[in-house]
């Protein structure tokens, strides 16, 4: 049923060498699209016993700037977040949550303005309490960077990778510390 259009009478080392699997030659020197890709990150965290969503994001905001505190600066008024440059003041992101579609299990946040966000953004950051209040995922939905993706790819996320890292082992410490 999936695979209708591959013939039942060839072997695996003939369709390795037909048609359907050739590589079409790339007009690029690095043999990758140059089009617009989209940021999709999830990671499943311990949720401490009693915390929920919101905790998770109100933690995640104040620790954030804590670990990079010789570079970024944050302020929060409870509904948005915008972090920036210490010296220069300069808008690195500015996340606004939607209130209508946040709750104690599910914190949604719109990525809507900064240097590191393309203007056609829409993307979004998600705090989601799961498997019975057990863990929490943290993800990022349909973010554009304003960095070229190959830029991208080997600054802006392995940064984010790294933070994600930290925080997961933040909230483990916290989980570990309510646990004894």
């Amino acid at each position: 049923q999936y695979f209708s259009d591959v013939p039942t009478d060839k072997t695996y080392f003939d369709l390795l060498e037909s048609e359907l699997l050739k590589i079409r030659p790339s007009r690029t020197i690095f043999r990758f699209n140059a089009q617009r890709k989209t940021v999709r990150s999830v990671q499943r965290f311990i949720l401490p016993i009693g915390k929920d969503a919101e905790w998770v994001k109100t933690e995640y905001v104040t620790w954030l700037p804590k670990i990079l505190s010789l570079f970024i600066g944050v302020k929060y008024d409870g509904s948005s977040v915008v972090y920036s440059l210490h010296y220069f003041e300069i808008k690195l992101l500015e996340l606004k949550q939607n209130i209508d579609r946040s709750n104690n299990d599910r914190q949604l946040l719109y990525i809507t303005d900064g240097l590191l966000v393309s203007g056609a953004n829409g993307g979004r950051l998600e705090f989601r309490v799961v498997l019975n209040r057990q863990f929490v995922l943290a993800a990022i939905h349909d973010y554009n960077p304003s960095l070229p993706w190959f830029i991208y790819k080997y600054s802006q996320a392995l940064v984010h990778l790294l933070v994600m890292r930290g925080f997961g082992q933040h909230l483990a410490v916290k989980a570990a510390r309510e646990t004894i």
